[in-house]
């Protein structure tokens, strides 16, 4: 069974909700669209760059296990005393992105290239964490009972 190990450097981000709009046409037709933004957009494609970077064959077939681990960057103002806390793991981030759409912004991203669709997770390991070098640290491997 093949374990798969990415890390993204930089801080974690999180899938935001597709933006809408309003189009009239010259021609004075109307509709809605939806679309995903630009930065969004641009995490999922450093996802799945890196992936294929690392992965470039391996493609996951039937259940699958996800880890994610995501590390926020401390506060510029946060006190010694409190930084070490944060460090050590007694203080633990609760600030955004929350980690559903963290998990959200990589299935997405790895949806087509590591496996076929995120209906295909059935387990998942799920943390927030300090750290002086922000990043996201994924694994994936086939589930075995």
């Amino acid at each position: 069974m093949q374990e798969i190990k990415i890390t993204l450097f930089g801080e974690p981000k999180g899938k935001e909700a597709p933006r809408r709009a309003h189009i009239k046409t010259k021609d004075g037709r109307e509709f809605d669209i939806s679309y995903t933004n630009k930065p969004t957009r641009n995490y999922e494609q450093l996802i799945k760059s890196e992936y294929h970077r690392l992965y470039p064959s391996v493609f996951l077939e039937g259940a699958i296990y996800l880890a994610l681990i995501a590390y926020y960057p401390i506060p510029k103002s946060t006190s010694k005393k409190k930084r070490q806390l944060m460090l050590e793991r007694k203080i633990r981030p609760v600030v955004k992105p929350d980690l559903s759409n963290c998990l959200k912004m990589i299935e997405d991203g790895l949806k087509g290239i590591a496996f076929r669709d995120d209906a295909y997770i059935v387990d998942e390991f799920l943390r927030k964490f300090y750290s002086d070098r922000p990043r996201v640290e994924i694994t994936l491997k086939e589930w075995k009972p």
